[in-house]
């Protein structure tokens, strides 16, 4: 392969380098002569091209000894524009080290005045101090957090503490004890059943419905029930309604501590047209006419949102039939948002009203514990918010004073699901 050889010339004369002075190759140049450069190992000297005039005056030589000039690309057929040598050079000025200084700051320079730009006759909007930032529509969500300004409807509810928590009924810290299901007694006692991880079902009891005293015992072991909602029969019997995943089965006792399996199963997830099936709970609707209501529940790793809840009539409590349809969440006819652990209760204008959880996924709404309305316990079409954040598997009593209490649970990554009680405003 030939060679151009090209010079880069920084100091010295041309003489010094090559022994001779070099041919120049003007941009006019033909291209058989630059086939000929680039097809010939021979040296190119002055006496290949007598045509040109060698007699190049020293200021010439000088004049390249300049700083190099990066001219803009062109094709070897058109002339470069000629360089005006009295032209000054741009020059950029050395880049800043680390750690210099700035210039000292002039006093004298015009300062901008809030709403303003220099020069432009434009005025600018105030300046808002209690705006936010614009949100990045593509950033990830922010994690949950307590939104205390949410608006909250008339289901608003107020927390009054802490019930149970690990290690309670001996659960380890960081396991639930959870999903809690409240009756009153013959006696007028109020005792609630929760699921305590490892454990089972369990049991305290309260004069007031807001103190509670642990019962010793464990009503239901662990593996064959759970999330469990007791019905107090007119007999005075408790029944209670527990999960299996494939199916809602029940317990029957007198005391309403010891408990004996019923056959068979109430509802099953099949019959629902549901994968899983959990959290029943039992209202009556008129006499001798009873609704069940049900959801979903997720399997283990399983994403939030999605979720069910549907309902089943009966007349005797034990045999039931499915309602068509849901009644909130996707495949509902109004609420379509994710809805779980459902509680019913019966309102003083005579409506039905659903607590549930209300999970869809981080940065959808609010996420926690709502209350949906139904004149006729079939179709739901007004929600609010109760104003507890992040709460689930609500257990509600209205007691024999009047007063309306609401059991729910919440979860610590450190300590566990924990029990709570609320007092709300209506129902």
């Amino acid at each position: 392969m030939g060679c151009v050889l090209v010079f880069i010339v920084s100091c010295g004369s041309l003489e010094s380098l090559v022994g001779t002075t070099p041919t120049v190759l003007e941009d006019s140049a033909e291209p058989s002569l630059l086939s000929d450069l680039s097809n010939s190992d021979r040296t190119i000297s002055s006496t290949d091209r007598p045509d040109l005039d060698n007699t190049k005056p020293e200021s010439d030589s000088v004049a390249m000894m300049e700083p190099d000039i990066i001219l803009p690309s062109a094709s070897l057929d058109q002339p470069l524009p000629p360089l005006d040598p009295d032209a000054p050079l741009h020059t950029l000025p050395p880049p800043s080290k680390s750690g210099s200084k700035l210039d000292p700051f002039d006093p004298s320079l015009p300062s901008i005045k809030a709403g303003s730009l220099p020069g432009s006759g434009q005025e600018l909007p105030p300046v808002d101090p209690s705006a936010g930032l614009p949100q990045d529509p593509n950033a990830p969500a922010r994690p949950p957090q307590n939104i205390k300004d949410a608006v909250v409807g008339p289901a608003a509810c107020n927390s009054l503490g802490l019930l149970f928590s690990p290690p309670d009924y001996g659960v380890e810290l960081g396991q639930p004890i959870s999903d809690p299901g409240v009756t009153i007694l013959n006696d007028g006692k109020i005792r609630l059943y929760i699921f305590a991880q490892g454990v089972g079902v369990v049991s305290a009891t309260s004069d007031d419905g807001i103190k509670f005293t642990q019962d010793p015992g464990v009503r239901l072991p662990e593996g064959i029930g759970g999330q469990s909602k007791p019905f107090k029969l007119d007999d005075g019997r408790i029944r209670l309604y527990s999960t299996k995943i494939d199916g809602i089965n029940s317990f029957i006792s007198e005391d309403g501590l010891t408990f004996v399996e019923e056959a068979g199963y109430r509802v099953t997830a099949k019959d629902a047209g549901l994968q899983t099936i959990s959290s029943p709970s039992i209202i009556e609707i008129s006499s001798g006419k009873y609704r069940m209501y049900y959801s979903t529940i997720a399997f283990p790793g399983e994403k939030p949102g999605g979720r069910r809840i549907g309902s089943a009539f009966s007349s005797d409590l034990m045999n039931w039939t499915v309602d068509p349809g849901f009644r909130l969440g996707p495949g509902s006819p109004n609420l379509t948002d994710s809805a779980e652990h459902p509680a019913a209760v019966k309102a003083s204008n005579g409506s039905l009203y659903l607590f549930y959880g209300k999970f869809p996924g981080p940065g959808t709404v609010t996420e926690g514990m709502y209350r949906a309305e139904s004149k006729d316990g079939i179709n739901f079409d007004k929600e609010s918010y109760t104003g507890l954040y992040f709460a689930n598997d609500a257990a509600v009593l209205k007691k024999s004073d009047g007063g309306r209490v609401l059991y729910y649970g919440d979860f610590d990554t450190e300590i566990g699901g924990q029990i709570f009680v609320a007092e709300c405003e209506d129902w």
